[in-house]
């Protein structure tokens, strides 16, 4: 389900029109806290992309571990200027930890973030209004938001896996402007 759910989800958020165009740009901002547990896994997720992505055509992506501020990065967005923005974000157990979700910006009312001064709709809408971008969260289900707590098991595996599948959703939509 993990493979074909939310990745599908997300390819479908991107196929707008104009997707494919050269000046389309996507961003993806990590979100959470180290000091949390599994607050961690947005930004650990981030980072592991950033370290394995190989782009031809870079200035069209912009990958950015945003902790537990990612108000703080708004100079950087609009600066950038994206038509899409991913959000990589651990949730509240609702599920199974270490499952993923695709989360769409409509959906995002009553989803709770953990360690964040500024709630996640409200980022979002900020993101749609102000910058005219489309805008969606990949949550990863936590288990443990202890303080100073590690990752669980769960969640490692999933921020490997949801690494790996940003990774290659981005040199699909980097192939796919080129073309």
């Amino acid at each position: 389900m993990f493979r074909t759910f939310w990745r599908a989800s997300l390819r479908k958020a991107l196929n707008q029109p104009g997707a494919t165009e050269a000046k389309f740009r996507l961003a993806v901002l990590g979100i959470g806290n180290e000091l949390w547990g599994d607050d961690a896994a947005g930004c650990l997720a981030v980072r592991l992309v950033q370290r394995r992505l190989s782009l031809k055509d870079p200035e069209r992506f912009l990958i950015l571990d945003a902790g537990p501020a990612p108000e703080n990065f708004s100079g950087a967005l609009r600066k950038f200027r994206p038509n899409w923005v991913l959000l990589v974000d651990a949730v509240r157990p609702g599920g199974s930890p270490g499952s993923i979700r695709w989360i769409e910006l409509s959906d995002l009312e009553g989803v709770s973030a953990l360690t964040h001064g500024l709630p996640l709709t409200v980022l979002g809408q900020f993101l749609k209004d102000e910058l005219r971008a489309g805008c969606g969260l990949l949550g990863i289900e936590g288990q443990q938001f202890e303080l100073g707590g590690g990752l669980s098991t769960s969640v490692r595996r999933s921020v490997r896996r949801a690494a790996g599948e940003i990774r290659k959703l981005i040199q699909e939509v980097d192939r796919d402007i080129r073309q």
